[in-house]
């Protein structure tokens, strides 16, 4: 039987978990927390809401405190704590998708009753984007969720961007802000952090951006749901009184991987993100030279996140057909079409090399025999796919 592929989940690498953040390994100093089953205080642990606001302010010069945090089990349970509080407090239930964009964003809004309205904003300039936006939104338009890096095309907004959206919330007094971070540093350029909508936000404006994240990305842990929201200071007393009602304090071992992962990473892999990104780096070039061998195919590598956003429109062949071939082949990647771009692949660098070159010669020997001209060329593997202290 031949090998199956599944590449359709946008998951992480889990071999670059950290040892110490394996449940096994956590560090002896941390173990009396594990006591009861969550934190006695249901804010959650003083070192735990203390390390993500250090992490915050370190990374984008800010300066939250821990009244600006509320702990949750990941990114969309933080986003969902939000989307309840503010249902709350304004009329209105519409939620404006950027596309492309994070296909699950419409799943959710739906199930609290939104009624979603989409814009595609590819390949516009940031003033083009902006009116684009802007001419979308509506009185009744609640939320406008923004993903920086972008799932799935890897895009990191740029300042003007995110200061132009804040300037929209002006415009539109019932408008909010969810700014999903979860690849802020799974980044190309080491040197550059994503610029932050909430660290840019005036004090008003904050009351109105609502920061999530969460270790499942840049800490290769999807297993642990350990994630947070960050925002004024007000908004999130309020919140917390939501998320405990719907879905009660974050367990005590999800919290202490927190404190691990942020507070033991620079002293103990004081390269860990260089190194995870330099082998996601490797990734994308493999996938990035294989495709082009096709002729007409014109992607480019992201500047974040781990996916490689595969566009076909230049080649003649259409996307579904590939799709459909490869699963023939019993090879599954993630159809474009779920992200607002059906002539897109998402292929997901989070899996190994090899088979990120099976997939990519699969899909090339495909376009071949649907008539695209290929230029055959030699392309190795990574020689390390995987970072030293994995």
């Amino acid at each position: 039987m031949q090998q199956i592929i599944d590449n359709r989940v946008g998951e992480p690498d889990t071999d670059f978990i950290p040892e110490y953040l394996r449940i096994g390994n956590l560090p002896k100093q941390l173990h009396h927390h594990t006591e009861y089953g969550y934190s006695l205080d249901r804010r959650g642990i003083h070192e735990t809401l203390d390390a993500i606001a250090k992490d915050f302010n370190h990374k984008n010069n800010s300066n939250i405190t821990e009244a600006n945090i509320v702990l949750s089990s990941g990114a969309r349970s933080a986003a969902s704590s939000a989307i309840l509080h503010i249902m709350a407090k304004f009329p209105g239930r519409k939620v404006l998708l950027i596309q492309p964009g994070y296909n699950l964003y419409e799943n959710q809004f739906k199930g609290f009753g939104f009624t979603c309205d989409f814009v595609n904003i590819s390949g516009a300039t940031d003033a083009e984007r902006l009116k684009l936006i802007e001419k979308n939104l509506t009185a009744e338009t609640l939320f406008l969720p923004l993903c920086n890096p972008n799932n799935p095309t890897g895009e990191v907004y740029s300042s003007n961007f995110l200061k132009g959206i804040l300037k929209l919330l002006h415009k539109f007094p019932n408008l909010h802000v969810i700014n999903d971070s979860i690849y802020d540093r799974v980044v190309r350029d080491q040197t550059i952090h994503p610029p932050n909508i909430f660290a840019l936000a005036t004090h008003d404006e904050r009351k109105r951006v609502f920061e999530v994240n969460a270790l499942s990305k840049f800490y290769s842990y999807p297993a642990i749901r350990a994630g947070w929201l960050i925002s004024d200071a007000d908004e999130i007393a309020q919140i917390q009184e939501v998320k405990d009602a719907q879905f009660g304090p974050l367990n005590n071992v999800a919290q202490l991987m927190i404190i691990a992962a942020l507070k033991l990473t620079p002293e103990l892999i004081p390269h860990y993100f260089a190194q995870v990104n330099e082998v996601y780096n490797a990734r994308l070039e493999l996938v990035h030279k294989k495709l082009h061998q096709i002729k007409g195919f014109t992607s480019k590598i992201p500047q974040g996140a781990f996916y490689y956003w595969a566009d076909f429109s230049g080649t003649g062949i259409a996307t579904p057909e590939i799709i459909q071939a490869l699963e023939a082949k019993n090879i599954f990647v993630a159809s474009g079409a779920k992200f607002g771009d059906a002539n897109c692949i998402r292929i997901n660098c989070g899996a190994k090399a090899n088979e990120l070159a099976i997939i990519c010669d699969n899909i090339v020997e495909i376009c071949a025999a649907k008539g695209a001209a290929i230029t055959k060329a030699e392309i190795r593997l990574p020689l390390h796919d995987k970072p030293p202290f994995a």
